[in-house]
């Protein structure tokens, strides 16, 4: 009938679909879906939490696959575990919704966009997808170099 599902994000009339072509670009018309959440966050229903989290995560880490110069592989909480028992400690004890898909390349990183949804949703532009993507992807003297030539404070990831 039309009406949104449950599959569905939140809200989707905020996403700018047509800007959604795996660009680096792209991420800032997510960052501003996620602002526009985080505005409405007393509205946000919890039935549509997860959908809209997994969906614009899976987004960015796909973004993030794209763009990025090593070769990143989805894996879900319990492989991520398997795979480096050393990085519990990052992953936390239990399984939580940021960490349902886990990056990870041939070197051991690890990259976690679902929980930079998360995060975003909770601190706003302090954990901007955008600068997450560019961070993941690029050594540290390009984001420097971003955060100088544009004027816009990188945070920690």
């Amino acid at each position: 009938t039309g009406e949104p599902t449950t599959d569905d994000i939140w809200m989707p009339e905020w996403l700018d679909r047509s800007q959604l072509d795996f660009s680096l670009e792209s991420l800032k018309a997510v960052d501003a879906y996620l602002e526009r959440i985080h505005q409405n966050l007393q509205e946000f229903p919890d039935d549509r939490q997860f959908s809209t989290i997994i969906r614009t995560g899976s987004y960015v880490g796909e973004v993030t696959k794209g763009i990025s110069r090593t070769e990143y592989r989805w894996f879900k909480y319990k492989e991520a575990i398997k795979k480096n028992k050393n990085k519990k400690s990052l992953l936390g004890d239990e399984p939580s919704i940021g960490m349902a898909g886990v990056l990870i390349d041939r070197n051991d990183a690890y990259a976690f966009p679902i929980n930079k949804v998360v995060k975003y949703l909770q601190n706003v532009s302090e954990d901007c997808v955008y600068f997450f993507a560019i961070v993941v992807t690029s050594d540290v003297v390009l984001a420097a170099f971003l955060e100088r030539t544009h004027d816009v404070p990188l945070r920690p990831i």
